[in-house]
């Protein structure tokens, strides 16, 4: 029998980049609805709301990253699937409420334009405390989006820091405070990160390729032996 390693294959996710692509007119038609300022950086999470994808930390640090940009938007879509999450739903617009920001804050619900809502932001924010194979980070860097994501999982397998996207420590809020604050001030760094993101995605993430991998994987290999995982998006996003 082969080992494990040769027994396993790992085929990467891929994202329709047909659909998650730059486009300033979904921009600017998102940007009007939401009534978001032109010259004031807008900074997004696009996820299940749940406590693992870390919404209510994010909160926080967007308090402190107001006193540095006040004129900054934080926009949250997403909603909860199950019982206890409708509860940490209400914590957010509660929390954003005591610490003064509910002006500064948009928290939109399940939405089914998501590549527009991305195609809005200027950052795009991931404070999961677990990822597989993240399809919201693939998402926005098609969209020529930086995101800054925490470095766990396997989100470090499709952001290398620093040239196509930027990873901070899991469960640090200052790190995450200084990355944002750092990405906000520094417009060339973000456009760089977001143009090579881009081009990573393209040339690596794409639904072609997907499809061409596994159907070579299928050709090659012992139907009755495969087992086959993939990482769909939530419903709830």
């Amino acid at each position: 029998m082969l080992p494990l390693r040769g027994r396993v294959t790992v085929i990467p996710n891929g994202i329709d980049i047909e659909e998650f692509h730059p486009n300033e007119i979904a921009k600017r038609k998102i940007r009007t609805e939401l009534h978001l300022d032109d010259d004031g950086p807008v900074i997004g999470i696009v996820a299940r709301i749940t406590p693992s994808k870390g919404q209510l930390e994010l909160l926080r640090v967007f308090a402190r990253v107001l006193c540095s940009f006040p004129t900054a938007t934080l926009v949250i879509a997403g909603a909860p699937a199950f019982n206890r999450e409708h509860e940490y739903f209400e914590l957010l617009k509660q929390t954003a409420t005591e610490l003064g920001i509910s002006s500064r804050v948009r928290i939109l619900g399940a939405r089914n334009d998501v590549a527009a809502i991305m195609q809005a932001l200027d950052l795009l924010v991931l404070n999961s405390t677990s990822e597989a194979c993240c399809l919201v980070a693939l998402e926005a860097m098609g969209c020529g989006i930086p995101v800054l994501a925490t470095n766990t999982g396997g989100t470090p397998e499709i952001i290398e820091h620093g040239r196509t996207g930027w990873l901070v420590s899991l469960r640090d809020e200052e790190a995450l405070t200084a990355g944002i604050t750092k990405l906000i001030a520094e417009p060339p760094l973000r456009a760089r990160l977001g143009e090579n993101g881009r081009k990573h995605v393209t040339s690596r993430f794409s639904i072609d390729r997907y499809m061409t991998e596994v159907q070579e994987f299928y050709l090659e290999s012992d139907i009755s032996r495969v087992t086959f995982c993939t990482e769909m998006r939530s419903p709830a996003a």
